[in-house]
């Protein structure tokens, strides 16, 4: 009897998460929502200081740096209202099909990498920081609530000394 009631619920947990799932194709987790909205920033990432440190970058990972760093060009993009940086950068790494990797949980997330570029790939206090209206901000980019205008910049630095 134990054994059956067990089967039970382990199918029914199984049901439940399949259930709960979303399965998407690569097109539509790329896809972008279209926001229509009068407030913009201005957003690009940059990893050009890479290009003169390249032989510290890991191996393997040449491909992914752009001929001049650039890994998206300065554009505006719309936002709405209480838009964060990681809101912006999500939208945007989707519609360019760049690789995006975060930690933390909830309001709480940190850009570990983009465009399979990484924390760490370039030696010791190589890192992801980002400005905003040409101020270095907390690594915490989903607390930063946008306004129109925002210029915002994802850099990659190689020699962060606030990492040592």
């Amino acid at each position: 009897m134990k054994k059956i009631f067990i089967s039970i619920v382990t199918a029914a947990v199984l049901l439940l998460l399949t259930g709960c799932a979303k399965i998407q194709s690569k097109d539509e987790f790329y896809s972008t929502e279209q926001i229509e909205s009068d407030k913009s920033v201005l957003m690009s990432v940059n990893c050009s200081e890479i290009l003169e440190n390249m032989d510290s970058l890991d191996s393997g990972l040449e491909e992914y740096i752009p001929e001049y760093g650039l890994v998206v060009e300065d554009k505006a993009y719309p936002i709405k209202d209480g838009d964060t940086v990681y809101d912006l950068l999500i939208r945007v790494a989707k519609e360019n099909k760049i690789q995006i990797e975060s930690k933390g949980f909830f309001g709480n997330r940190e850009i570990e990498g983009i465009n399979y570029i990484y924390n760490s790939s370039c030696g010791k206090g190589s890192r992801w920081i980002y400005k905003v209206n040409g101020e270095i901000q907390q690594p915490v980019c989903s607390d930063y609530k946008l306004k129109d205008g925002d210029i915002v910049q994802w850099i990659y630095v190689c020699n962060d000394k606030r990492s040592d």
